[in-house]
């Protein structure tokens, strides 16, 4: 490339390209900021989003709720006496 091509291209580049990409992100930083901003007032909107406890009630049938529950807690229960066995075993065995 001859030196007055290589001075157009870097005059082609310093004229236009600059402004546009500088217009280019200062448009894409102006349409995150709005989608952020829309995203974050949807978020905190409670009559769109309920809290977690409410989820439970209204889409989680009580009978099943309770009987996983009971049955956690039932497991738990099961696994502390194992535990308690396990360790009065190697006690007796020291």
């Amino acid at each position: 490339m001859e030196p007055s091509q290589k001075h157009k291209m870097h005059e082609i580049i310093k004229t236009y390209i600059t402004p546009t990409l500088l217009l280019t992100v200062v448009f894409y930083l102006g349409i995150n900021f709005n989608r952020l901003n829309t995203i974050m007032e949807h978020v905190n909107d409670n009559e769109k989003h309920m809290p977690y406890s409410e989820k439970v009630k209204t889409f989680v049938l009580r009978d099943n709720y309770d009987y996983d529950r009971l049955n956690v807690k039932d497991d738990i229960l099961e696994m502390k006496s194992t535990l308690l066995d396990i360790q009065l075993q190697i006690r007796n065995n020291h």
